[in-house]
């Protein structure tokens, strides 16, 4: 993804805990898309129509810098030239009494010196969104059976007991039962399904399927994740010659 000086591209994700929604977008904006995950796989939706309660709404836009204004239903109005460069998250209400939501942003700004960009991201499905990517960071760990998959913690929550990756398989990781830590330090009750957020092919990918469908114009920044040195935890990790052998020998048999 190359921008023009005067460019920037925005991501928007957000839950609708109501339906019939309209989302609009002024005319600064060009090559909008919208898209659900739905089921593990990417569902386009069409903006001239309203949008239904439902969670994993995803909207990309490239805008000419300076104001933009998207509009979530009529009580929300997102101006994206308030929003800063990086990772955001704006809480809104829909007004009158209907439920909060959670719109989480990605921004990325034209730098006259600049021509590569990187997003962090964890999700499949999104590594096929930003395909147009210049470079894509993530986190690699193996699971119990040495499967190398993109997680970002060393640790997933399974019937809200903490357990550590390296002692499920991979298959078990992608049982309902298994969900993400941040589920114990939520400060607030999910808006959305928790069961439809649960870790799954989709959210823990393994790595081999990641260098397989993304395509091989995006460089790789992968983190070899690692618990923190002369800690338990290590002492009962992997042997580190055997963890990163096998998370290279993906990179090897990649094509």
């Amino acid at each position: 993804m190359t921008l023009k000086d005067n460019e920037k591209q925005v991501l928007l994700t957000f839950d609708l805990p109501v339906g019939n929604i309209k989302v609009t977008v002024d005319k600064s904006f060009t090559d909008v898309s919208c898209a659900r995950i739905c089921d593990g796989k990417l569902e386009q939706l069409d903006l001239a129509k309203p949008f239904l309660k439902n969670t994993g709404y995803m909207l990309m836009a490239r805008q000419i810098d300076g104001q933009g204004i998207i509009k979530i239903g009529e009580a929300i109005t997102i101006d994206t030239s308030l929003l800063e460069n990086g990772i955001g998250s704006i809480r809104e209400s829909l007004g009158g009494e209907l439920e909060d939501i959670n719109v989480n942003y990605l921004v990325i700004s034209a730098c006259p010196s600049t021509t590569k960009y990187c997003f962090t991201v964890t999700c499949k499905t999104v590594f096929k969104i930003l395909g147009n990517a210049d470079m894509v960071e993530f986190d690699v760990t193996l699971t119990k059976d040495l499967i190398p998959i993109i997680y970002h913690d060393l640790s997933v929550l399974k019937q809200s007991d903490e357990v550590k990756i390296k002692d499920l398989t991979h298959q078990e990781m992608l049982s309902t039962e298994v969900c993400d830590m941040s589920r114990k330090t939520l400060s607030h009750e999910p808006t959305y399904d928790v069961t439809d957020s649960a870790a799954g092919s989709q959210t823990c990918p393994t790595f081999s399927s990641v260098c397989e469908e993304v395509d091989a114009c995006v460089d790789f920044n992968v983190e070899l994740k690692w618990p923190a040195m002369d800690s338990v935890d290590e002492q009962n990790f992997f042997n580190i010659n055997d963890y990163c052998d096998r998370i290279i020998d993906v990179v090897r048999k990649s094509k």
